[in-house]
């Protein structure tokens, strides 16, 4: 199931919810993914940032500048589609294909980048927050795809691995 930012992102959502079987978590974790994608579609990144707790969220401020980057520059659309999914009524983590499309203000020339990325999300005072997220270059605003390939050529470690 895709999660998107714009306005496909509350027909996705409604989808989702409409399933049998989807669970009040699953369905408030993909919301919390929904709302980081929207709020960069609609160039509000520190709505986006909200979703982040800032206390456990190690690089909050390099995200933060990040975000702010991209919908200074871009229009900014997000596709995000779960592949994994585990976790508990407080704890969970993702793994998502995330797919920003960023069309240049000046140009109306698109550049897209995609990523799988890990999202760990913890309930804190009956809402899920986003506490870790890797990889964060897919979100860099100054990295050029050339830049982002040869990255992923070297496969690097996520901090998610071996939890």
């Amino acid at each position: 199931m895709a999660v998107t930012g714009r306005s496909s992102a509350a027909i996705a959502l409604l989808f989702a919810l409409a399933l049998p079987g989807y669970g009040d978590e699953s369905a408030d974790l993909r919301r919390r993914l929904s709302d980081v994608a929207t709020a960069l579609a609609s160039g509000h990144p520190r709505q986006a940032m909200e979703c982040f707790d800032k206390q456990k969220f190690a690089d909050y401020d390099k995200l933060s500048g990040y975000f702010d980057g991209l919908t200074g520059a871009y229009q900014v659309d997000s596709q995000i589609d779960v592949n994994d999914e585990e976790g508990t009524e407080t704890e969970a983590k993702l793994t998502v294909h995330w797919t920003l499309t960023l069309t240049d203000s000046a140009t109306s020339l698109d550049l897209r980048r995609d990523a799988e990325v890990t999202v760990k999300l913890l309930r804190i005072k009956n809402s899920w927050q986003i506490v870790a997220m890797a990889p964060l270059d897919i979100f860099d605003p100054a990295m050029k795809k050339s830049e982002r390939n040869s990255n992923a050529e070297l496969g690097g470690t996520s901090e998610f691995e071996g939890s």
